[in-house]
């Protein structure tokens, strides 16, 4: 299908906003929100650095795993800058019964933040929520159907992030049948 031959199906793409940092001002360099941070796939990048000569594949997302950003640019976050990442750890489409697993990563100045001194909070799309300290990482299972994935979190008092992602469960038994 045209799909398979464009590569649609490939676990490296992204369909969502590419979140650039000004594009109305042809700025593509990626933005702390961009689901295109360490999206790639290292087999198909190229040596070297990136148009501002930076290292091209680096670890964005303090995951352990450097991993090629989507574009031409490697996001490069500020010393004092606050991310927050959402990753989903199963499958975006799965069978009704399975679990789905979400983890999400904060990082401050380039490190990683003590997942202790962070409120997070999960709302699974499907009207049941989870949340509390240190709760990076959770479990949830769904009824068929299309849900969105929102994660908040907060360190202290202060407001860090809210993230997104989506979610499609499908009945036993109809995936390729």
């Amino acid at each position: 299908s045209p799909e398979e031959l464009n590569g649609a199906n490939d676990s490296h793409n992204v369909t969502a906003d590419p979140a650039f940092a000004d594009a109305a001002s042809s700025d593509y360099r990626l933005s702390s929100s961009s689901p295109c941070i360490d999206a790639g796939n290292n087999a198909n990048a190229p040596s070297g650095t990136d148009l501002d000569g930076n290292d091209r594949i680096v670890d964005g997302k303090h995951t352990g795993t450097p991993t090629v950003d989507i574009g031409c640019y490697e996001y490069a976050p500020a010393a004092d800058e606050t991310l927050v990442f959402i990753s989903r750890n199963t499958p975006a489409e799965i069978l009704s019964g399975a679990t789905s697993e979400f983890s999400a990563a904060v990082l401050k100045g380039g490190a990683d933040v003590d997942p202790s001194q962070v409120t997070y909070e999960w709302s699974f799309g499907d009207g049941a929520s989870e949340s509390g300290v240190g709760k990076a990482s959770v479990t949830h299972a769904y009824a068929p159907g299309r849900y969105t994935v929102r994660f908040t979190a907060q360190e202290g008092c202060g407001f860090l992030s809210t993230h997104e992602t989506r979610q499609q469960i499908r009945e036993l038994g109809t995936i390729g049948g």
